[in-house]
């Protein structure tokens, strides 16, 4: 259990995490589609040709976690391009996308 001072430090970054999310939810579903567009293309089942911005229209979070300090992880929704699987992004302590994994 967390004392009080780390109580308080856990509930400011959470606070951050959320400011940031929602002024960079784009960025991050763009970061998503490029690198699922480049490097995971094998996970793409509908259709042969989608560009980054439809991809980055289609998804949806789902779900995040917070790590340590300020990193944090978010789950898309894929809308079905890449099976129904989930894109995961991951967030570096400094606010910046560092990975993508498609998970399920």
């Amino acid at each position: 259990m967390p004392d009080e001072d780390d109580l308080h430090e856990i509930i400011e970054n959470a606070k951050e995490i959320f400011a940031h999310l929602e002024a960079n939810d784009m960025t991050f579903r763009e970061y998503a589609a490029d690198e699922v567009l480049n490097h995971c293309r094998e996970y793409i089942v509908e259709g042969t040709v989608i560009t980054k911005e439809e991809l980055a229209n289609r998804m949806w979070i789902e779900s995040f976690s917070v790590g340590s300090g300020k990193s944090f992880d978010l789950s898309y929704n894929d809308d079905g391009i890449c099976g129904n699987h989930i894109i995961m992004v991951f967030v570096d302590e400094q606010g910046e996308p560092c990975g993508v994994d498609i998970a399920g």
